[in-house]
């Protein structure tokens, strides 16, 4: 999607908001984490020709988190992976001036790579 963003920006913000963000909320597990890895180089890339990501696809992504600690998709073992690319997509918003506060309530993150039920990383 990065790639592709210099030459066909409008298409990516299309993919990003009627292909990418419902497959980040699909029950594949596989589909689900490629989703959550392309967000954050699309909207970088989007963020690098100066374009905005369109208000739904925004609310979206700030939405995603939240979903996914509702549906306790950071457990087991599919969760391991997932808490990475949760992280290094919120890394890569962040470095993309999508403000890190303005997704959920900016603690979801950690919340994102600390909760699962008897993970090594869960502090409670």
């Amino acid at each position: 999607m990065a790639v592709l963003a210099p030459y066909a920006p409008d298409c990516v913000a299309a993919a990003l908001q009627k292909v990418i963000l419902p497959a980040a909320s699909s029950h594949n597990t596989h589909e689900r984490h490629g989703a959550v890895c392309v967000i954050g180089p699309a909207v970088a890339a989007l963020h690098a020709l100066d374009l905005a990501v369109p208000p739904s696809a925004a609310e979206g992504i700030e939405a995603l988190v939240q979903h996914f600690v509702e549906a306790g998709a950071f457990r087991g073992l599919a969760g391991l992976e997932l808490r990475g690319a949760v992280c290094d997509m919120q890394q890569q918003l962040a470095h993309a001036g999508f403000a890190v506060g303005s997704i959920g309530d900016g603690k979801l993150f950690v919340a994102a790579y600390l909760h699962s039920s008897g993970s090594p990383f869960n502090p409670m």
